[in-house]
């Protein structure tokens, strides 16, 4: 498959045949996103879980402090995992910076983006 010519040309709307293969693909994506939903919040769930537990032993463990790391030790059936205490995360702030240095030195250290088709709903 190619890249569209530059400048892209309007799109072309395709209405899928009823039953046809594109339909169903159509069908199977709408299932496989929520399929992908639920499984991201049980992760997180699972995620959350181990957390708790890990830091309840370890700070029992360790007289009641409260540790900044726990190792959790691997079994046959599942890896050792580790848990690390993280102050925060820093996001940068682009509508502050544009304001106080300008859209132009912005718009000096923007990388450009490679080409690539993405699916979305329209």
């Amino acid at each position: 498959m190619t890249a569209p010519p530059q400048p892209p040309l309007p799109p072309v709307t395709v209405t899928p045949e009823p039953g046809g293969e594109l339909a169903k693909w159509q069908d199977q994506r709408e299932s496989a996103i929520a399929a992908l939903a639920e499984a991201k919040a049980h992760f997180e769930d699972v995620k959350a879980h181990i957390e708790t537990l890990a830091i309840a032993q370890a700070t029992r463990q360790n007289n009641g402090t409260v540790p900044a790391a726990v190792d959790i030790a691997g079994s046959a059936s599942a890896p050792g995992l580790k848990v690390r205490y993280h102050g925060g995360e820093t996001t940068f702030d682009k509508e502050r910076f544009i304001r106080e240095w300008g859209q132009g030195f912005y718009d000096k250290y923007q990388k450009p983006k490679k080409p690539y088709w993405k699916t979305e709903k329209l």
